[in-house]
Protein backbone atom coordinates (compact mmCIF):
# COMPACT_ATOMS: atom_id res chain seq x y z
CA UNK A 1 0.00 0.00 0.00
CA UNK A 2 3.07 2.24 0.31
CA UNK A 3 3.51 4.97 2.87
CA UNK A 4 0.56 5.35 5.19
CA UNK A 5 -0.74 8.87 5.47
CA UNK A 6 -3.84 10.65 6.61
CA UNK A 7 -5.45 13.13 4.25
CA UNK A 8 -8.18 15.65 5.00
CA UNK A 9 -11.31 15.93 2.92
CA UNK A 10 -11.88 19.33 1.36
CA UNK A 11 -14.78 21.61 2.17
CA UNK A 12 -15.35 20.42 5.73
CA UNK A 13 -14.64 23.03 8.39
CA UNK A 14 -16.44 22.08 11.58
CA UNK A 15 -15.41 18.45 12.15
CA UNK A 16 -12.92 17.50 9.41
CA UNK A 17 -13.47 14.21 7.62
CA UNK A 18 -10.17 12.37 7.36
CA UNK A 19 -9.07 9.54 5.11
CA UNK A 20 -7.35 7.17 7.52
CA UNK A 21 -5.71 3.79 6.71
CA UNK A 22 -7.55 1.00 8.59
CA UNK A 23 -4.32 -0.09 10.33
CA UNK A 24 -4.07 3.30 12.07
CA UNK A 25 -7.48 2.92 13.76
CA UNK A 26 -7.74 0.85 16.94
CA UNK A 27 -10.27 0.05 19.67
CA UNK A 28 -9.44 1.62 23.02
CA UNK A 29 -12.78 1.10 24.79
CA UNK A 30 -14.77 -2.06 23.92
CA UNK A 31 -17.97 -1.74 21.95
CA UNK A 32 -21.07 -1.70 24.14
CA UNK A 33 -22.76 -3.95 21.56
CA UNK A 34 -22.06 -7.57 22.47
CA UNK A 35 -24.16 -9.15 19.72
CA UNK A 36 -24.87 -8.05 16.15
CA UNK A 37 -27.23 -9.93 13.85
CA UNK A 38 -25.02 -12.03 11.50
CA UNK A 39 -27.30 -11.47 8.50
CA UNK A 40 -27.28 -7.69 8.95
CA UNK A 41 -23.51 -7.74 9.37
CA UNK A 42 -23.08 -9.80 6.18
CA UNK A 43 -25.17 -7.24 4.24
CA UNK A 44 -23.13 -4.35 5.72
CA UNK A 45 -19.86 -6.11 4.91
CA UNK A 46 -20.90 -6.72 1.30
CA UNK A 47 -21.88 -3.05 0.96
CA UNK A 48 -18.53 -1.87 2.35
CA UNK A 49 -16.68 -4.22 -0.01
CA UNK A 50 -18.57 -2.77 -2.97
CA UNK A 51 -18.84 0.90 -2.00
CA UNK A 52 -16.45 1.51 0.90
CA UNK A 53 -17.52 3.07 4.21
CA UNK A 54 -20.12 5.63 3.15
CA UNK A 55 -21.02 6.93 6.62
CA UNK A 56 -17.81 8.12 8.33
CA UNK A 57 -16.80 6.44 11.57
CA UNK A 58 -15.75 8.62 14.50
CA UNK A 59 -12.26 8.63 15.94
CA UNK A 60 -10.20 10.45 18.54
CA UNK A 61 -6.58 11.30 17.72
CA UNK A 62 -4.11 9.84 20.22
CA UNK A 63 -1.86 12.66 21.36
CA UNK A 64 1.73 12.25 20.17
CA UNK A 65 0.96 9.14 18.10
CA UNK A 66 -0.08 8.34 14.54
CA UNK A 67 -3.07 6.35 15.80
CA UNK A 68 -6.78 7.02 16.15
CA UNK A 69 -9.04 5.53 18.83
CA UNK A 70 -12.41 4.44 17.46
CA UNK A 71 -15.40 5.99 19.25
CA UNK A 72 -18.31 5.23 16.87
CA UNK A 73 -18.71 2.78 14.02
CA UNK A 74 -17.43 -0.43 15.64
CA UNK A 75 -19.34 -2.81 13.37
CA UNK A 76 -18.32 -0.90 10.24
CA UNK A 77 -14.66 -1.06 11.27
CA UNK A 78 -14.93 -4.74 12.19
CA UNK A 79 -16.19 -5.40 8.65
CA UNK A 80 -13.32 -3.34 7.20
CA UNK A 81 -10.67 -5.23 9.19
CA UNK A 82 -12.19 -8.57 8.19
CA UNK A 83 -12.19 -7.55 4.51
CA UNK A 84 -8.55 -6.47 4.72
CA UNK A 85 -7.61 -9.84 6.24
CA UNK A 86 -9.46 -11.54 3.39
CA UNK A 87 -7.29 -9.69 0.87
CA UNK A 88 -9.63 -6.85 -0.05
CA UNK A 89 -7.68 -3.64 -0.72
CA UNK A 90 -9.09 -0.85 1.43
CA UNK A 91 -6.59 2.00 1.45
CA UNK A 92 -8.47 4.27 3.81
CA UNK A 93 -11.67 4.77 5.80
CA UNK A 94 -13.55 8.04 6.04
CA UNK A 95 -13.51 9.16 9.66
CA UNK A 96 -14.73 12.21 11.54
CA UNK A 97 -12.11 13.41 14.00
CA UNK A 98 -13.52 14.63 17.32
CA UNK A 99 -11.93 15.92 20.50
CA UNK A 100 -13.96 14.59 23.43
CA UNK A 101 -13.40 12.75 26.71
CA UNK A 102 -14.82 9.32 27.56
CA UNK A 103 -17.88 10.70 29.35
CA UNK A 104 -18.82 12.72 26.27
CA UNK A 105 -18.24 9.61 24.14
CA UNK A 106 -20.76 7.68 26.25
CA UNK A 107 -23.36 10.44 25.93
CA UNK A 108 -22.88 10.47 22.16
CA UNK A 109 -23.44 6.72 22.04
CA UNK A 110 -26.74 7.28 23.84
CA UNK A 111 -27.95 10.29 21.87
CA UNK A 112 -26.43 10.04 18.38
CA UNK A 113 -26.05 6.37 17.47
CA UNK A 114 -25.81 6.79 13.71
CA UNK A 115 -25.81 3.03 13.12
CA UNK A 116 -28.11 0.25 14.38
CA UNK A 117 -30.27 1.60 17.26
CA UNK A 118 -29.04 0.65 20.73
CA UNK A 119 -31.11 -1.89 22.62
CA UNK A 120 -32.34 -1.19 26.14
CA UNK A 121 -29.71 -3.65 27.38
CA UNK A 122 -26.90 -1.77 25.62
CA UNK A 123 -28.25 1.51 26.98
CA UNK A 124 -28.20 0.04 30.50
CA UNK A 125 -24.50 -0.82 30.13
CA UNK A 126 -23.65 2.75 29.10
CA UNK A 127 -25.64 4.14 32.03
CA UNK A 128 -23.61 1.97 34.42
CA UNK A 129 -20.41 3.51 33.03
CA UNK A 130 -21.76 7.04 33.50
CA UNK A 131 -22.79 6.10 37.05
CA UNK A 132 -19.17 5.10 37.60
CA UNK A 133 -18.15 8.65 36.80
CA UNK A 134 -20.38 9.86 39.62
CA UNK A 135 -23.30 10.98 37.49
CA UNK A 136 -26.68 11.14 39.23
CA UNK A 137 -29.82 9.70 37.65
CA UNK A 138 -31.14 13.26 37.29
CA UNK A 139 -28.03 14.38 35.40
CA UNK A 140 -28.17 11.36 33.11
CA UNK A 141 -31.84 12.09 32.42
CA UNK A 142 -31.09 15.71 31.54
CA UNK A 143 -28.20 14.75 29.25
CA UNK A 144 -29.86 11.82 27.47
CA UNK A 145 -33.58 12.60 27.55
CA UNK A 146 -34.41 9.26 29.20
CA UNK A 147 -36.86 9.52 32.15
CA UNK A 148 -35.30 9.01 35.58
CA UNK A 149 -37.66 6.09 36.23
CA UNK A 150 -36.35 4.23 33.17
CA UNK A 151 -32.74 5.00 34.12
CA UNK A 152 -33.34 3.67 37.62
CA UNK A 153 -34.89 0.46 36.28
CA UNK A 154 -32.06 -0.16 33.80
CA UNK A 155 -29.39 0.42 36.44
CA UNK A 156 -31.20 -1.90 38.84
CA UNK A 157 -31.25 -4.61 36.19
CA UNK A 158 -27.51 -4.34 35.60
CA UNK A 159 -26.86 -4.47 39.33
CA UNK A 160 -29.12 -7.42 40.17
CA UNK A 161 -29.37 -9.64 37.07
CA UNK A 162 -27.25 -12.76 36.78
CA UNK A 163 -24.61 -12.99 34.06
CA UNK A 164 -26.68 -15.70 32.36
CA UNK A 165 -29.71 -13.43 32.20
CA UNK A 166 -27.64 -10.54 30.83
CA UNK A 167 -26.07 -12.77 28.20
CA UNK A 168 -29.48 -14.07 27.10
CA UNK A 169 -30.82 -10.52 26.78
CA UNK A 170 -27.73 -9.46 24.78
CA UNK A 171 -28.25 -12.39 22.38
CA UNK A 172 -31.95 -11.65 21.96
CA UNK A 173 -33.03 -14.90 23.63
CA UNK A 174 -35.34 -12.93 25.92
CA UNK A 175 -36.57 -9.33 25.68
CA UNK A 176 -35.47 -6.75 28.22
CA UNK A 177 -38.96 -6.13 29.67
CA UNK A 178 -39.70 -9.70 30.84
CA UNK A 179 -36.07 -10.12 31.90
CA UNK A 180 -36.30 -7.03 34.10
CA UNK A 181 -39.56 -8.28 35.62
CA UNK A 182 -38.03 -11.70 36.26
CA UNK A 183 -35.08 -10.12 38.05
CA UNK A 184 -37.48 -8.12 40.23
CA UNK A 185 -39.46 -11.27 41.03
CA UNK A 186 -36.46 -13.53 41.73
CA UNK A 187 -33.76 -11.86 43.79
CA UNK A 188 -31.04 -14.54 43.75
CA UNK A 189 -28.93 -15.29 40.67
CA UNK A 190 -29.45 -19.01 41.25
CA UNK A 191 -33.24 -18.66 41.01
CA UNK A 192 -32.97 -16.35 38.00
CA UNK A 193 -30.80 -18.90 36.16
CA UNK A 194 -33.16 -21.74 37.09
CA UNK A 195 -36.26 -19.90 35.89
CA UNK A 196 -34.53 -18.75 32.70
CA UNK A 197 -33.38 -22.29 31.87
CA UNK A 198 -36.91 -23.64 32.36
CA UNK A 199 -38.20 -20.83 30.14
CA UNK A 200 -35.75 -21.77 27.39
CA UNK A 201 -36.83 -25.42 27.61
CA UNK A 202 -40.50 -24.45 27.37
CA UNK A 203 -39.78 -22.17 24.40
CA UNK A 204 -37.85 -24.97 22.65
CA UNK A 205 -40.80 -27.35 23.06
CA UNK A 206 -43.01 -24.91 21.15
CA UNK A 207 -40.38 -24.43 18.46
CA UNK A 208 -39.50 -20.91 19.57
CA UNK A 209 -36.05 -19.47 20.12
CA UNK A 210 -37.16 -16.53 22.26
CA UNK A 211 -38.37 -16.87 25.85
CA UNK A 212 -41.59 -15.00 26.66
CA UNK A 213 -42.78 -13.36 29.86
CA UNK A 214 -45.35 -16.14 30.38
CA UNK A 215 -42.52 -18.68 30.56
CA UNK A 216 -40.48 -16.90 33.24
CA UNK A 217 -43.00 -14.94 35.32
CA UNK A 218 -45.47 -16.26 37.87
CA UNK A 219 -47.48 -13.03 37.56
CA UNK A 220 -48.73 -11.11 34.55
CA UNK A 221 -46.53 -8.33 33.23
CA UNK A 222 -47.44 -5.10 34.96
CA UNK A 223 -48.90 -2.34 32.82
CA UNK A 224 -45.61 -0.45 33.08
CA UNK A 225 -43.57 -3.50 32.07
CA UNK A 226 -45.89 -4.12 29.13
CA UNK A 227 -45.60 -0.49 28.06
CA UNK A 228 -41.79 -0.81 28.22
CA UNK A 229 -42.01 -3.88 25.99
CA UNK A 230 -44.19 -2.00 23.49
CA UNK A 231 -41.55 0.71 23.28
CA UNK A 232 -38.87 -1.96 22.76
CA UNK A 233 -40.80 -3.24 19.76
CA UNK A 234 -40.98 0.27 18.35
CA UNK A 235 -37.27 0.85 18.96
CA UNK A 236 -36.45 -2.46 17.29
CA UNK A 237 -38.35 -1.63 14.10
CA UNK A 238 -38.58 2.13 13.82
CA UNK A 239 -38.99 2.04 10.05
CA UNK A 240 -42.20 0.01 10.41
CA UNK A 241 -43.79 2.33 12.96
CA UNK A 242 -42.30 5.77 12.34
CA UNK A 243 -44.91 8.05 10.82
CA UNK A 244 -47.74 5.72 11.82
CA UNK A 245 -48.01 6.77 15.41
CA UNK A 246 -47.53 9.72 17.69
CA UNK A 247 -44.93 8.54 20.20
CA UNK A 248 -45.87 11.33 22.59
CA UNK A 249 -49.45 10.08 22.90
CA UNK A 250 -48.85 6.33 22.86
CA UNK A 251 -48.16 6.28 26.61
CA UNK A 252 -51.50 7.91 27.36
CA UNK A 253 -53.23 5.48 25.00
CA UNK A 254 -51.50 2.50 26.57
CA UNK A 255 -52.48 3.30 30.13
CA UNK A 256 -56.03 4.20 29.13
CA UNK A 257 -56.34 0.75 27.51
CA UNK A 258 -55.55 -0.90 30.85
CA UNK A 259 -57.18 -4.23 29.97
CA UNK A 260 -54.37 -6.37 31.36
CA UNK A 261 -54.86 -8.93 28.58
CA UNK A 262 -53.49 -7.58 25.29
CA UNK A 263 -49.99 -8.49 24.15
CA UNK A 264 -47.65 -5.65 23.12
CA UNK A 265 -48.19 -6.57 19.45
CA UNK A 266 -51.99 -6.43 19.89
CA UNK A 267 -51.70 -3.05 21.61
CA UNK A 268 -49.77 -1.69 18.63
CA UNK A 269 -52.36 -3.06 16.19
CA UNK A 270 -55.18 -1.42 18.18
CA UNK A 271 -53.30 1.85 18.23
CA UNK A 272 -52.55 1.81 14.50
CA UNK A 273 -56.20 0.99 13.76
CA UNK A 274 -57.41 4.12 15.52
Amino acid sequence: MGKQEVTEELGVKKNPIWKIPPAMIFIENPNVREYYDPEKKAILKASIKENGVLLPVRVRKVQGEDRYALTHGFTRMECVWELVEEGCEILYVKAESVIINEEEELIQHLTLNSGEPLTKYEISKLLVKLKGYGWSNKTMSQKTGYPETIISQLLSFQQNASNNVKESVAKGEIDMAPAMSMVKEHKTVEKQNEVLQKGKEQAAKTGKKKVTGKQVLSKRLSQWDKYTQVMEIIDGDKNAYRGNMDLVNIEKFFFLLNDGKSTPEEILKKYLAK
